[in-house]
């Protein structure tokens, strides 16, 4: 109600804010109505559930989990993630259209390709089909540190998918993280 500006930005929208919005534009040549239906849709249910620091992995670099345990597919376009100190501009954004599926995982790899993060692994040992992002910034480190995930509508460094911290690595151990925290 009230609202008079070229743009309707409804902030920190709950589900309680669904429903059809009418807009009325008028100018000194008359009168016309639009009308729009705001759907509100939960959160997408991922979770980040392992990672490991490159310094501990000789050649190899950076790697984590991303697991959907959710009941829908989730399309990671625009998706974006920092470690420490957790700004949501400040890290690398998903810009190829990536679909998760219910009870799928990718891995995110720093500064490696696809093909070596799986002959490192061996590709009898990874499922089939795993997708696999690479990025090449925002190193996690050997001390401790943590991972932030947001979607793309997220206006607020606090408003992030789901978050983990970890403390200093053991060499050759990653860490596992569980869906349900």
């Amino acid at each position: 109600p009230a609202a008079t500006n070229r743009t309707l930005t409804v902030s920190y929208v709950q589900p309680s804010h669904a429903g059809t919005y009418r807009v009325r534009v008028q100018n000194k040549h008359g009168t016309n109505y639009a009308h729009a239906t705001l759907t509100v849709e939960p959160p997408p249910n991922l979770k980040i559930t392992e990672a490991m620091a490159y310094e501990f992995l000789g050649p190899n670099h950076d790697w984590w989990e991303l697991t959907n345990p959710g009941q829908a597919p989730v399309n990671l376009t625009g998706f974006r993630w920092n470690d420490d100190p957790g700004n949501i501009g400040g890290g690398p954004t998903i810009t190829n259209a990536i679909v998760i599926q219910p009870g799928e995982s990718v891995i995110l790899v720093e500064s490696m390709t696809a093909e070596s993060f799986a002959r490192w692994w061996g590709p009898e040992n990874l499922p089939p089909n795993l997708q696999i992002i690479v990025y090449g910034a925002n190193g996690l480190t050997e001390l401790g540190d943590e991972i932030n995930l947001w979607n793309p509508y997220a206006t607020d460094d606090l408003d992030y998918i789901d978050s983990v911290v970890f403390s200093t690595p053991t060499q050759g151990a990653s860490f596992w993280f569980d869906l349900e925290a």
